[in-house]
């Protein structure tokens, strides 16, 4: 998962990208990651990983690194997945 995420967000910051490629607990927003971006990889990641951030999560924190971003989306359940018992 977080390899999938880290290849949307370097994707997403194109020439922003450190040459050295963008680790698990770098800062995207000092990488220069604008919220312009941050809704391109929260689309591609729901795209990609087949779920849907709640609106809840939609902060700046959530997409501050692709650590955060893999945390918050194991907490969530594709939609159609859940449901009553």
């Amino acid at each position: 998962m977080y390899d999938d995420i880290r290849t949307v967000v370097e994707e997403q910051l194109g020439d922003l990208r450190p040459e050295r490629g963008i680790g698990l607990d770098d800062d995207l927003w000092d990488l220069g990651m604008t919220s312009v971006n941050s809704v391109g990889v929260m689309l591609a990641v729901e795209d990609v990983l087949g779920i849907e951030f709640p609106e809840e999560a939609l902060s700046r924190e959530t997409f501050s690194s692709v650590r955060r971003i893999g945390e918050v989306v194991s907490g969530l359940t594709p939609p159609g997945a859940g449901g009553a018992a």
